[in-house]
């Protein structure tokens, strides 16, 4: 069987789990008011206790209303993965209540950025709390959820209405305008500016929104000569090696949304291969195989602190913890029993293949990869549910908690299904 064979037949096992995952997603995932939640209650299929949601187990960044945040932190991320799940679903299908859907969840979206709006044009809040929650926090997205909020979008919008094409244009273009206006930087909860800059660790973020957003308004606002030249020097950092596609020794790759690979592909063309040659995209391709050579486990899973292999191994908190210093973190200074499942990884490895990439060896390696979560909601958590007794308290949290993972799975199960119905494209 080859390997695009091999990888359709798996996908194909998953259609069970896809149905359930789609029901659930419709039927737990969303507010009152639509916004979609970061993360809910997988015992209860319902948001977590207040009480259950302590600044302990959260940042100290929250810590004056943990529940808002921890409920709503990547809505927005969420919501931008499921409108690109449901426009890749109708690509697949043709199955038109998708695109309904998908106006459902744009104009939340939209509702969301106009409540963001007396902070400034262009900029968007994070919807701690909802609606009437958010303004409490005043916090702006992350490079993590613009990315996957830009790419859905940008699937979304050949097949939106001309007035709702232009209100989404305007909304990407003025998002994009408030970034760029503040040298493409941010400040994170009060804690540290996040830069777009190759000395910035957290910059596999900031790439998988940045460039593929610039790229976009470089064909869009062509009227604006800013975003060619942007292109052109954030480019050349690739070119440079100031930015690699996959840095040595990191958990995410430059684009670690699989889209967003996708979205500069179709926008760059040609330019794509000038500045993303072979040598590099081989590069990125060994150093992801070394990353998942670290899933040796049954079952394709990696053990947060691998010392807790061993039997004698004792759950703790490390000496150093301080939940008011730094980002307050619990689970980095937690050492635990916790195991976990790929996640960027899966999504980069779609990414590669939707360029093209090895397609019938990549994908059928996401798709054995995405076919190990199964059970609906428990295997969708951060940590593997079946860990949750053996854990200590500050992480229970993350072996319980279910939402942005199990909508980027859905997104990644129908960008699999259609890059199969393409294979006469995508095949080498």
């Amino acid at each position: 069987m080859s390997r695009n064979n091999q990888s359709r037949t798996i996908v194909s096992t998953c259609e069970n789990t896809a149905s359930a995952v789609e029901m659930y997603i419709r039927r737990c995932l969303f507010d009152p008011n639509g916004i979609m939640y970061s993360g809910i209650d997988a015992h209860t299929n319902a948001p977590f206790d207040p009480d259950f949601i302590t600044p302990q187990k959260v940042p100290r960044r929250a810590a004056f209303d943990p529940w808002s945040y921890w409920t709503y932190e990547d809505s927005v991320l969420s919501m931008g993965l499921y409108i690109d799940a449901l426009v890749l679903k109708y690509e697949a299908t043709g199955d038109p209540v998708c695109l309904n859907q998908a106006k459902e969840i744009w104009d939340v979206i939209k509702s969301v950025y106009s409540c963001s709006q007396v902070h400034g044009i262009g900029s968007f809040l994070r919807p701690y709390g909802g609606y009437y929650g958010m303004s409490g926090f005043m916090e702006p997205l992350g490079t993590d959820q613009t990315s996957t909020l830009f790419s859905g979008l940008y699937r979304y919008l050949p097949y939106a209405e001309p007035q709702t094409a232009a209100d989404i244009r305007s909304v990407m273009l003025n998002t994009l305008d408030w970034y760029e206006k503040q040298g493409f930087e941010y400040f994170y909860y009060k804690s540290f500016i996040h830069r777009y800059d190759p000395q910035d660790s957290r910059s596999t973020h900031a790439n998988s929104f940045y460039l593929p957003a610039i790229a976009w308004a470089a064909q869009t606002d062509t009227d604006n000569p800013k975003w060619q030249g942007h292109l052109k020097e954030r480019l050349s950092m690739f070119s440079s090696g100031n930015y690699e596609l996959y840095p040595q020794g990191s958990s995410q790759p430059a684009f670690c949304w699989g889209s967003d690979l996708d979205m500069l592909h179709k926008i760059l063309g040609d330019q794509f291969y000038e500045v993303f040659t072979p040598g590099l995209l081989d590069e990125a391709f060994e150093r992801l195989l070394e990353r998942l050579s670290t899933y040796e486990e049954p079952g394709t899973v990696r053990r947060f602190c691998p010392e807790s292999i061993h039997p004698d191994f004792k759950p703790h908190i490390a000496d150093d913890f301080d939940p008011q210093k730094g980002l307050g973190f619990a689970y980095t200074h937690t050492r635990h029993h916790g195991r976990y499942r790929p996640r960027h990884e899966i999504d980069f490895l779609i990414g590669l293949a939707a360029i093209g990439y090895r397609k019938e060896d990549v994908s059928g390696r996401a798709a054995e990869f995405l076919s190990h979560r199964r059970v609906v909601p428990d295997n969708f958590t951060v940590f593997l549910s079946d860990d949750y007794d053996i854990l200590p308290d500050t992480v229970h949290l993350y072996a319980r908690s279910v939402g942005v993972i199990m909508v980027g799975w859905w997104r990644n199960y129908w960008f699999l299904m259609k890059l199969a119905k393409d294979a006469e494209i995508y095949l080498l």
